[in-house]
């Protein structure tokens, strides 16, 4: 049986914060993700950042370790693709709240290995790290889902996007102070950066715990939440019935045309949150002490992050009549400039390691900077106005859309990382310039179908609202005029007679 809860928003958890205002609660609970996301990813992402130079760092101390930052990424986003398919079943049984926290402490178990300096630990890790990711990712879609409405999951994407993507700032100014005016990562600097940045996880991993629990979303994203009895909620035999929704939904034919705007995405994210910046960090003709460049090029990104969410404030606050399509490719357009300056200013090899060789007609640090901010922007728009998109595709599979999107993604940022060991700077740059204008194209085309589907289903519902009031109308002048004639009648018949 079901019982209307008194608050909409009231979790029926103890262990959650309930944040005040006088804004919904569900606002406030994306703000608190957000939060979480950022303090999680101010390690992890600065990990996963400097993973290259750190990696590269042990190997100087010590010859035998062969571990490569690229192919554990690789590992890492390849477990995470595949457990991405399991995700949703899995959240049937835990919920997007447990799923954050398994995420957590899977970030803190993997920033840890790097103590150990084990080759093999260290991808065995890898490939535990990818699959708790899943779970953090798919977790964190749904949960982002059911807090949001198709009214706010614009603004509540650019808030959570806003959040997650400065924290490569605040971490990589920690990673910064640390690598100052150094040519290479000793054992004492990756000590220091690592006990920062567990600390951090470690916090992070309490904040997940105290994250206000949701609602499954509902059909009618208006409708008052209610609170379920034990025999109500999800069964294990909901798991197979998960899988098969993740199917149909990454065969649909919307989510088939997006797919190379998946592959875009992917290749974007590996190159713009690891290789390029390692990149930087391996033109040692840049300056003296490149190596505090790379945290400086993440710090740069953030900053670009904080410009790409002024685009998107000049959407809410409805500055141009745009559309969705027309802010994703200012994002893209810039990302498509960031690549021809970096094919110009850094050199082919930059992406293997350190090499003294200098660009094809630039050597510059402030362009290495430019660049690493028009890659911030583009991020940022990609991330909320594709989620944007899919989410109101599929608005009642959330946990499926977001497994497949994230699969996608993490897919090509494997792929991208596994050639990024073989083929240059500039290879890699032709193949990220080709995907993103085909991606660009789709995203269009698929936008603004189903902008027009929206726009014909609004006209329609209003010109039955127009019909549904004339019959009323009519109804009731049909009444009145019966009303009428009986009143004539009844008067006739009282008439005195003659």
């Amino acid at each position: 049986m079901k019982v209307a809860a008194a608050k909409e928003d009231t979790p029926s958890r103890a262990w959650c914060l309930q944040l005040p205002g006088t804004v919904d609660q569900k606002f406030w609970n994306v703000v608190y993700l957000g939060i979480c996301f950022l303090t999680s990813s101010a390690a992890s992402s600065t990990i996963t950042n400097l993973q290259k130079v750190i990696l590269a760092g042990i190997h100087d101390d010590n010859p035998e370790y062969d571990g490569d930052g690229y192919i554990g990424l690789a590992i890492s986003c390849s477990f995470t693709a595949v457990s991405l398919w399991l995700a949703p079943s899995f959240l049937t049984l835990t919920g997007s709240k447990n799923a954050l926290i398994i995420g957590a402490v899977g970030e803190l178990i993997f920033s840890g290995s790097f103590y150990l300096e084990s080759t093999l630990i260290f991808y065995v890790v890898s490939a535990i790290s990818g699959v708790t990711h899943a779970l953090l990712w798919t977790g964190q879609g749904v949960y982002l889902i059911e807090n949001s409405t198709p009214k706010t999951v614009v603004r509540d994407s650019s808030i959570f996007w806003f959040l997650y993507h400065i924290s490569p700032v605040l971490g990589n100014v920690s990673a910064f102070c640390t690598l100052a005016g150094k040519s290479s990562v000793d054992a004492g600097t990756r000590v220091m950066i690592l006990d920062v940045m567990n600390v951090i996880l470690a916090l992070s991993v309490v904040m997940f715990c105290f994250l206000p629990a949701s609602s499954p979303r509902r059909k009618n994203p208006d409708q008052a939440a209610t609170i379920t009895d034990p025999a109500s909620e999800p069964k294990p035999e909901d798991c197979a019935e998960a899988l098969r929704q993740a199917w149909l939904v990454f065969t649909d034919t919307h989510m088939l045309a997006l797919m190379i705007l998946f592959v875009y995405s992917g290749l974007q994210i590996a190159y713009s949150e690891t290789i390029y910046n390692s990149s930087v960090g391996f033109t040692l003709s840049l300056s003296q002490n490149v190596k505090e460049l790379v945290p400086l090029t993440g710090i740069f990104n953030g900053i670009g992050i904080l410009l790409g969410v002024c685009i998107q404030t000049l959407q809410q606050a409805k500055a141009f009549n745009w559309t969705n399509s027309v802010y994703l490719t200012i994002g893209i357009q810039f990302q498509l400039i960031c690549y021809v300056l970096t094919g110009l200013n850094l050199p082919n090899e930059s992406a293997f390691g350190d090499t003294q060789k200098t660009g094809v007609l630039f050597n510059s640090v402030p362009l290495a900077l430019l660049s690493s901010v028009l890659l911030g922007i583009g991020n940022m728009s990609i991330q909320t106005y594709v989620s944007s998109l899919i989410a109101t595709l599929f608005w009642e599979r959330s946990s499926q859309v977001s497994a497949i999107f994230n699969f996608s993604e993490f897919v090509w940022s494997a792929v991208c990382f596994i050639y990024s060991t073989r083929i240059g700077l500039y290879a890699q740059l032709v193949i990220l310039i080709i995907t993103a204008i085909l991606g660009n194209i789709v995203y269009i085309l698929v936008e603004t179908r189903v902008r027009k589907r929206r726009d014909a289903a609004s006209r329609k519902t209003a010109v039955n609202c127009d019909v549904e009031n004339n019959n009323r109308n009519n109804e009731l002048v049909r009444k009145l005029k019966d009303s009428y004639v009986s009143a004539e009648i009844m008067t006739f018949r009282m008439l005195p007679e003659e």
